[in-house]
């Protein structure tokens, strides 16, 4: 959450730490690897996984962008 959190604020999509009440693939992660996970993507939790999902193009951009800041920082360098 530390890396994760100042990436999406980076890219203007700053939240609230909250929990989600679903299964998703982070949850496979905690389940059986003991391994905590965080979940998150473009806004619109409501129609998430629904007949009529859709994702605003702004927040696929956005999303695209916070994921690579937040692997950039996470990872490091990478020996460059």
């Amino acid at each position: 959450m530390r890396t994760v959190q100042p990436a999406s604020e980076a890219v203007g999509r700053p939240g609230a730490l909250s929990g989600l009440d679903s299964w998703h693939d982070g949850a496979t992660f905690t389940l059986f690897a003991g391994r905590p996970t965080v979940c998150w993507g473009p806004r619109g939790i409501d129609v998430a996984h629904t007949v009529d999902e859709d994702v605003a193009v702004d927040d696929l951009v956005a999303t695209a962008q916070g994921l690579a800041i937040t692997a950039w920082r996470f990872c490091g360098d990478a020996g460059h």
